[in-house]
């Protein structure tokens, strides 16, 4: 479905994945190995493409936003690198995380040479308000995985946390995004917002459906086994809305399995279901759903044209996508 969605904008994805290879070599050839194990392991390419669909919405053209989109994309994949290590994570996309084959420091390392690569190309390519709204898109992103830290074995954690959560970890790169389109076209303070808007909404819905995809997809699909977040403590919309609505000997189960450093299978299995007891997954996916349709109202300011119609979709397929 990616594939369709991106028609509009294929040469510039391609633009951008030339970019990438050619702008993330280092002197150093274990951090191209790494980079390139990385950041070609698989990914959609989400975040460029939503930049690229919304800067072409709003009239914004040249050269200058491949670059752009290229960097938005080593800045992801530098958080990813970060991530799974804060996590102790063990697969990423199916495969082994960059952690496990050559160590913490290297990987954390790595991403900073990443977040280095992207900050040359958003500089050089884009006016110091653009880079200004990446840099602060950063800092939330990693407040809210500051926050999640936090709360990681909290079963008290409530909806309204987790939200915040959700905005500062997810939301805000997807925002950022939305707002570097309306920045690259000078577009009115009325287009800005609904690019915003729109952008903030997906990027909410993309974390509760993957939240989603950790109990309802399949370890071929998702590259690790289902439970995962479970299994490593991690809090997660479903197993929040679980917990508020479990009885005293289910929130005990749920208690125990966040507070053990590895939970049995069995544990793993219990809890998976207490979740499915209380519809977790349905709730979460159905909050998914509103974040979707808040998107696609701040589309209407718009005229119809293919990239409204590619956004539309793209709002879709990230209810339906399944890894």
């Amino acid at each position: 479905m990616m594939d369709q969605i991106c028609i509009p904008i294929k040469n510039e994805l391609g633009a951008v994945e030339e970019i990438i290879s050619n702008q993330t070599v280092s002197s150093v050839p274990l951090a191209s190995e790494v980079v390139h194990y990385t950041i070609g392991n698989g990914g959609k390419r989400v975040r460029p493409a939503l930049f690229l669909l919304a800067a072409r919405l709003v009239g914004a053209r040249g050269n200058s936003l491949a670059s752009i989109a290229a960097g938005i994309e080593c800045l992801h994949t530098a958080s990813l690198l970060h991530d799974d290590v804060v996590d102790e994570a063990h697969m990423r996309r199916g495969r082994r995380a960059a952690r496990l084959r050559w160590g913490n420091q290297i990987s954390v390392l790595t991403g900073d040479f990443l977040w280095c690569c992207a900050t040359s190309l958003i500089l050089e390519a884009g006016p110091p308000a653009l880079f200004s709204v990446i840099a602060k898109a950063v800092m939330k992103t990693a407040e809210g995985e500051l926050l999640e830290i936090t709360k990681q074995n909290d079963p008290d954690c409530d909806q309204d946390t987790y939200i915040r959560i959700v905005k500062g970890k997810t939301a805000a790169l997807f925002e950022a995004c939305g707002s570097s389109a309306a920045i690259m076209a000078e577009a009115s303070s009325q287009y800005r917002t609904a690019l915003e808007g729109y952008s903030h909404n997906i990027g909410m819905a993309f974390q509760l459906m993957d939240d989603v995809l950790d109990y309802a997809s399949t370890e071929a699909l998702m590259g690790k086994s289902t439970g995962s977040d479970l299994r490593e403590g991690r809090l997660t919309l479903p197993l929040i809305v679980a917990s508020e609505r479990a009885d005293a000997v289910e929130k005990k189960q749920i208690r125990d399995i966040m507070l053990s450093p590895k939970p049995s299978e069995d544990e793993v299995l219990a809890v998976m279901n207490i979740v499915d007891k209380w519809d977790g997954v349905q709730a979460t996916r159905s909050l998914a759903f509103e974040y979707v349709e808040q998107a696609k109202a701040h589309l209407a300011v718009f005229k119809p044209s293919i990239e409204r119609e590619a956004l539309l979709s793209l709002s879709d397929y990230i209810l339906e996508r399944e890894k």
